[in-house]
């Protein structure tokens, strides 16, 4: 691949158009130029501004249609973005730790936003999601520690784990009912979460869903759905865990792992002390002996000086 230059741009030729390789300049505000060589600028590449910490604002051409791996991530005083009609996917991490955004319009074209995407975007209090066929990766919003409100696009049938993950300031969510499967540790640490509605057609919620959601005290759920392990643990102790009907589930602990997943920790750390305690007191007896068959003192005596030697070892060893 031949990589050209124009102006502060790194550029390479795409069979349609242009790919930004690398912007190598420091500006606060920067235009992509909208073509290059008479072709459209179409992609901007993986890493292209990645880590542009002088960058504060951008403006994206709209002939680009796809922003690739952590294109602008680690554009830490980055707080003004606009992405063009024409963009179709967002590339995984493509936005991560832009610390300073603070809100985002993602626009119609857009049928893919890619994994932890906006990611430690701890500014971002809203994101407004247009087209109701865009696919949410798997942490796209993990740790968006501010973010407030957000509304799911209607035919999303998979929330995979860690997508809000963190999301500390998330006051209600609304899953549609094209759903049909909620990951692992999903909603973990909202903690500003106080209800939620399971729609019935989802199926399963994976492990630690809603772990550590500490102001959750009502969420209602299909008594049909699998459920991974400590969906509901650390969370409000007053949690009421309510089916289809509105009635409360008895069968679900919300603070603990199962009952039985505790007994049979406890009884395998139990059987693992007892195993070290018997062999240690037959080391104490073998020594005893020895100590008493060598000697000729009683092995009573020996005994008592080889427990108090060991202890005596122990604590020197300990200091």
């Amino acid at each position: 691949m031949k990589i050209y230059i124009y102006e502060s741009f790194k550029y390479s030729h795409l069979s349609y158009g242009i790919k930004i390789e690398e912007y190598t300049g420091g500006a606060k505000s920067v235009n992509i130029p909208e073509y290059i060589d008479s072709l459209p600028v179409t992609t901007i590449g993986a890493g292209a501004f990645y880590k542009c910490e002088s960058l504060f604002s951008i403006k994206i051409p709209n002939t680009v249609t796809s922003i690739g791996f952590k294109a602008f991530a680690y554009c830490t005083v980055l707080d003004s973005i606009q992405i063009p009609n024409s963009v179709t996917s967002i590339g995984n991490q493509a936005f991560k730790q832009c610390w300073r955004l603070t809100s985002i319009k993602i626009p119609n074209s857009v049928t893919s936003i890619g994994e932890f995407a906006f990611s430690c975007c701890i500014r971002l209090k809203s994101i407004q999601i247009t087209n109701p066929d865009t696919e949410i990766s798997r942490g796209a919003f993990f740790n968006c520690s501010q973010l407030e409100s957000i509304q799911i696009p209607n035919s999303i049938k998979i929330i995979y784990e860690n997508t809000f993950d963190s999301c500390n300031s998330l006051t209600s969510i609304q899953i549609p009912n094209s759903v049909t499967s909620i990951g692992n540790e999903a909603f973990k640490q909202c903690w500003r979460l106080t209800s939620i509605k399971i729609p019935n057609s989802v199926t399963s919620i994976g492990d630690r869903a809603f772990y550590d959601c500490e102001s959750l005290i009502s969420i209602q759920i299909p008594t049909s759905a699998t459920l991974g392990e400590e969906v509901f643990a650390k969370c409000n102790s007053s949690l009421k865990v309510l089916g289809e009907t509105g009635a409360e589930i008895k069968k679900f602990s919300q603070n603990t792992a199962s009952s039985q997943d505790i007994s049979g920790k406890q009884q395998e750390d139990d059987f693992s002390t007892s195993k070290i305690l018997f062999w240690f007191a037959i080391f104490i007896f073998i020594v005893a002996a020895l100590v008493a068959s060598f000697t000729g003192i009683s092995f009573g005596n020996s005994l008592l000086l080889t427990v108090v030697g060991i202890v005596a070892l122990i604590i020197w060893l300990g200091r």
